[in-house]
C-alpha cells in the first residue's frame, strides 16, 4: 500500500461530525482551568520594533542601508570556510534533552515501506525512524551537507529519493509580534542513498520554499510552491518547469500544492487564491472569486488536499481550509469533481458579538497551525487540524 505526507497540527481535541463539524455538548464535564491575564501595552510592543530595528542595524549594508542577499551568501560562505578550517581533534558529546520534539512541520511515509518515516522541524534539523516512529535520529547526512535547520516540507517518491524544501519566512514572522526565528530558506535537496548525502536542485538556491509533493503516479517527479518562486515541476531532478494560470506567475508566492494519485489534479494555494489542474499540471484555471461553484471570501492563507480514493462518480475529492487574516477559521470548503465546482462545508469564523460563528478549529493561529487531508479509504472524509483536531464525513443527505 502506498502512503502520502500526513501532516497535523497540535492533536488537543477531535470530534466527529456527519455532514458537517460536532460542536461538544454543553453538558459534557470540564476540567476547571483559570486563564492568566497577559497585559500587552505600548511599551512592549515598542520594546518589540526596537529589538526588530537592532537586528536590522547588525545585519544592513552599511552602504544601501538594506539586508542584501548578496551579503548573506558572502556571510554564509565565510562560515562555510571557517567550519572547513577547524582542527579534527574537536569533538563534541550530545547531553540531550532526546526527548522533547520540536515544531515538526514536515512528515513523510516511505511509500513502500511504513516503518521508514522522515521529520522536519521549524528549526531543528532533520530526523528519521526505521521502526515506524518509535526511535528517531538526525539525519547525519542533511547535517553534512547544510547548516539549514529550518525544514518546511518533505516527500519521498517511488523510487525513495528523498526531497527536502527548506525555508520558514512564509508562516514565522518578525520579532514585532514576537513570533519564533525564522531562518532563511536555501532551496531543494534530495538524497538517493537513503540520506546518507544530500544535493541541492539547481536552480533553487537562495529560494524559502514552502512545500514539495510527490507525484506518486510517477517514480520520481516532484511539485515544488515556494515565496516569490511561483510553482514548479520537477520530473528525474531535471530542470524545474514552471506551472501557470490567471494571476499565477513565475514570482507568485505559493503557499502549498498537492496532486492525486494518478497525477491528474493538482491544486495550487497561495495566501488568497486556489488553482486547480485537471490534465497533470498542464494548464491551470482560478477557483477563488464571488460566482456561483468558487471559492469566496477572502484569506491569509490556504493548505489543501486530494482524496486517496476516487469518490463513487469517479472523480477525486478536493479539499481546502482557509486561514483568515486575524488567523480564525477562514472556512473549509469540498470539490468533488477534481477541484472544478466548490462547496463550503465549514464555516468562517465571525465575532460572537456579532451573533456570528465562533467555531474556530485554529484559535486565532491559523498562519502557524493550519493541515487539512484526508482519510486514506474514505475520500468523503477529511481531518482539520489546528490548535483542535476534527473529522468531517459526507452523509447521504448532505447536498
Amino acid at each position: 500500500m502506498k502512503n502520502t505526507n500526513i501532516i497535523l497540527g497540535t492533536l488537543a481535541v477531535s470530534a466527529i461530525a456527519v455532514g458537517s463539524f460536532f460542536f461538544p455538548s454543553q453538558e459534557e464535564l470540564q476540567g476547571d482551568y483559570t486563564p492568566k491575564t497577559i497585559s500587552f501595552k505600548t511599551k512592549d510592543a515598542q520594546n518589540w520594533t526596537l529589538a526588530q530595528n537592532y537586528y536590522n542595524n547588525l545585519r544592513k549594508n552599511v552602504n544601501t542601508g538594506l539586508i542584501e542577499e548578496a551579503d548573506y551568501i558572502n556571510a554564509l560562505q565565510h562560515i562555510q570556510n571557517m567550519s572547513y578550517e577547524k582542527t579534527t581533534s574537536f569533538s563534541v558529546v550530545e547531553e540531550g534533552p532526546d526527548n522533547v520534539g520540536g515544531r515538526t512541520r514536515a512528515l513523510s511515509v516511505h511509500p513502500s515501506n511504513d516503518n521508514y518515516i522522515i521529520a522536519g522541524a521549524v528549526t531543528g534539523g532533520l530526523f528519521k525512524s526505521s521502526n515506524g516512529g518509535n526511535n528517531w535520529s538526525r539525519m547525519q547526512g542533511w547535517d553534512d551537507a547544510t547548516e539549514l535547520l529550518a525544514i518546511a516540507s518533505t516527500a519521498i517518491t517511488n523510487d525513495g529519493t528523498i526531497y527536502v524544501a527548506t525555508g520558514a519566512g512564509a508562516f514565522e514572522g518578525d520579532l514585532t509580534y514576537e513570533n519564533s526565528g525564522a531562518q532563511r530558506g536555501d532551496g531543494l535537496w534530495y538524497s538517493t542513498d537513503n540520506g546518507a548525502t544530500f544535493t541541492q536542485a539547481t536552480g533553487t538556491n537562495n529560494k524559502d520554499l514552502t512545500k514539495v509533493t510527490a507525484d506518486l503516479s510517477k517514480n520520481d517527479v516532484v511539485y515544488i510552491s515556494g515565496s516569490s518562486f511561483g510553482a514548479k515541476r520537477m520530473e528525474n531532478k531535471g530542470s524545474l518547469i514552471p506551472l501557470t494560470g490567471t494571476s499565477l506567475g513565475s514570482s507568485t508566492t505559493t503557499q502549498d500544492i498537492k496532486v492525486s494519485p494518478d497525477g491528474n489534479v493538482v491544486i495550487i494555494a497561495s495566501g488568497n487564491a486556489i488553482w486547480t489542474s485537471q490534465d497533470g499540471g498542464n494548464s491551470f484555471n482560478k477557483v477563488t472569486g464571488n460566482s456561483s461553484g468558487l471559492i469566496s471570501g477572502s484569506s491569509q492563507r490556504n493548505e489543501t488536499a486530494v482524496a486517496y480514493e476516487k469518490n463513487s462518480n469517479g472523480k477525486w475529492n478536493c479539499y481546502v481550509s482557509r486561514s483568515l487574516s486575524n488567523f480564525h477559521m477562514g472556512g473549509v470548503w469540498l470539490s468533488e469533481d477534481n477541484g472544478i465546482t466548490w462547496t463550503r462545508i465549514g464555516q468562517q469564523y465571525t465575532s460572537n458579538s456579532n451573533g456570528g460563528v465562533t467555531w474556530d478549529p485554529l484559535a486565532a493561529q491559523g498562519y502557524y497551525n493550519m493541515v487539512i487531508d484526508a482519510v486514506k479509504g474514505f475520500p468523503n472524509q477529511c481531518i482539520l487540524g489546528g490548535l483542535n483536531l476534527y473529522r468531517w464525513t459526507k452523509s447521504a443527505s448532505t447536498s
